[in-house]
């Protein structure tokens, strides 16, 4: 199973193939308002475009939350890409990649998993999860939360992931290794396609919890 992912963050863009069990990834800084620079990122991985792209079993996106810009950019990039070469589109919430690659720092389950990521103004886009060894489900979808609430949030028994912890520096909960990149995302993608899981177009589209200036200058 051959995985090409993309997770183009508030002030990341990262790439990852996935080929039968073997991920190759690159993460690079970047500013929240530009186009991710595709050619450059293929090139990272020593990808040929026209050459992976027919060789692919499918394609996997972070689609959010995030920025509005990044989070078009990359849906109106795959969709034309999937359209063409006639693959699936698998979109994984960025939160819910986190809280899936936090089970490789952990040594028991089940638990519980609580996902923050800076957004603008000074607000962070939050979610939880219940892990296991196994599987991965839901326990409160992404929202926009504030520093206070996240605090109270940050007070109970359970495990934090996500740069939007890092204002809470005493807390000997928080796993500062789990990192936002692509190659949490292309492994939850084939933990859902090796579960059978179907994804129907609409749900390729972005996850937006706020509206922006840009976006509704172009609506």
């Amino acid at each position: 199973m051959k995985i090409l992912a993309f997770d183009i963050g508030s002030n990341y863009s990262s790439i990852a193939l996935h080929d039968d069990g073997n991920i190759n990834s690159f993460t690079v800084p970047a500013s929240p308002r530009q186009r991710p620079d595709w050619d450059y990122l293929f090139s990272k991985l020593e990808l040929i475009p026209n050459q992976i792209l027919n060789s692919l079993d499918g394609l996997a996106y972070a689609n959010g939350p995030g920025s509005y810009t990044s989070l078009r950019s990359t849906a109106v990039f795959l969709k034309a890409i999937a359209y063409a070469k006639n693959i699936p589109i698998f979109p994984i919430s960025n939160l819910e990649a986190l809280a899936w690659q936090a089970k490789d720092w952990m040594d028991s389950f089940p638990a519980e998993i609580n996902v923050a990521l800076n957004a603008d103004q000074g607000k962070f886009y939050q979610g939880s999860y219940r892990l296991s060894s196994q599987n991965i489900e839901t326990v409160s979808p992404p929202k926009i939360s504030s520093s206070e609430e996240l605090k109270k949030v940050a007070n109970k028994d359970m495990i934090l992931v996500g740069e939007g912890w890092l204002l809470l520096t005493d807390k000997d909960n928080l796993l500062k290794s789990v990192k936002a990149n692509a190659s949490s995302v292309a492994s939850l993608a084939l933990h859902y396609i090796n579960q059978g899981n179907h994804f129907d177009n609409i749900d390729v589209d972005p996850i937006y919890l706020s509206e922006t200036t840009f976006k509704k200058l172009n609506s």
